[in-house]
């Protein structure tokens, strides 16, 4: 143990080391920082849907107008331009706003992920450094009848390409509805950006787990409802809450037959709240496995306590508490996350993500105590 504790020790020093170089490095950024980062959090600091925001009803994927002109001009501080200052005087010129749409018709955008991690592990005398492209996403829509019928896809282009999603939409449909049908991420809690936070990756809803099924989803007033079934009954679920101007509350539930050995049945309650510069999110989920003849196998649960600071437009510090029992019924098989992530946008097109995350779990599990520091490189084009 008393090894254990001082490898721990060097290692946090070394990563702290580490931090404070790349730290150095993008607070060299700082006078050219613009906007804030498209996740949940900005949802609930403005009071947003995510339909407000993605074209993807539920979060995810490609931005739509509204939150393109939104990035560029509302959060930006200033933006890059492409024309000059004078030629914004004649009547005639182009808006400097990229939205991305070729014609009425046709629009495309694309995301980029760029990662830099040193990954520390208990025992391994040598850190694992990994440098290279984490994501490289291609986003095409075709509006059929503008704002009513579409065809949409995501696709990764990294190594091979794959379709992330490719489904057509419905919209505008009698009480705020609209139906999906294709192949979606499906809806479950706050859609992260970070797949490895335990509430999205316990229950594996994941970026990389999309599903062919249909979607039916009913947005009036202030709230928000959404029922979806993938394809051969395999996984069904249905999400609900309520968004205000500085807090919301929801409740989702479903079930996953894929495995034919056991069944997984999901239950989570989000919300988060906005007051000032302070903006937190909250999740909790409860999962039980059962066998086929519907015995209980084990209970388990994962939460997320999440802590947004603006420190000024364009600069978030986010700090996240998780927490994951592997079962509930025994004792010692907890694993805590926390994380630390500074967030800058350098223009209205980049952003710059580093910080620390520290795992926590059993003495005899390296990797359940590792630690990691990152620098990500974030190339949004809508």
């Amino acid at each position: 143990m008393n090894n254990l504790c001082q490898t721990r020790n060097k290692q946090g020093l070394g990563a702290l080391r580490i931090a404070g170089v790349v730290l150095g490095a993008v607070m060299a950024l700082w006078v050219f920082s613009a906007t804030a980062s498209a996740e949940p959090y900005i949802a609930l600091r403005e009071g947003y849907k995510c339909s407000q925001c993605h074209f993807n009803k539920t979060g995810g994927g490609k931005r739509n107008d509204f939150a393109n002109t939104y990035v560029q001009t509302r959060l930006a501080n200033s933006v890059m331009q492409w024309q000059p200052q004078e030629a914004e005087r004649v009547e005639t010129a182009v808006s400097n706003i990229y939205h991305g749409r070729l014609n009425d018709f046709f629009s495309v955008g694309a995301d980029m992920r760029f990662m830099y991690s040193h990954n520390e592990i208990p025992g391994v005398e040598k850190a694992e450094t990994n440098m290279g492209t984490e994501s490289a996403l291609m986003y095409f829509q075709m509006d059929m009848v503008p704002d009513k019928a579409s065809l949409y896809t995501d696709q990764t282009m990294k190594a091979a390409a794959n379709t992330r999603e490719f489904f057509m939409l419905f919209d505008s449909l009698p009480f705020s509805s609209y139906f999906k049908v294709g192949k979606f991420f499906l809806a479950s809690g706050f859609r992260l950006q970070d797949d490895f936070a335990f509430v999205r990756s316990v229950p594996n809803f994941t970026y990389g787990n999309p599903d062919d099924g249909m979607e039916l989803g009913i947005e009036p007033g202030p709230f928000s409802f959404q029922l979806w079934q993938t394809s051969k009954n395999a996984k069904g679920g249905i999400v609900g809450q309520y968004v205000s101007r500085n807090w919301r509350a929801g409740v989702s539930m479903n079930r996953d037959t894929t495995n034919d050995s056991e069944k997984k049945d999901v239950k989570n309650v989000f919300g988060g709240y906005h007051i000032g510069r302070f903006t937190w999110l909250l999740e909790k989920d409860m999962i039980q496995l059962q066998n086929v003849k519907n015995e209980k196998l084990k209970d388990q649960e994962a939460a997320l306590i999440e802590t947004n600071f603006m420190i000024t437009k364009g600069h978030n510090l986010k700090y996240s508490y998780e927490w994951f029992d592997e079962n509930l019924d025994k004792g010692g098989d907890n694993v805590t996350r926390v994380s630390l992530v500074y967030e800058p946008f350098v223009n209205q097109f980049l952003q710059v993500r580093v910080g620390n995350r520290d795992y926590t779990g059993q003495s005899n599990n390296a990797l359940e105590n590792r630690s990691y520091v990152f620098l990500e490189l974030h190339g949004i084009f809508y």
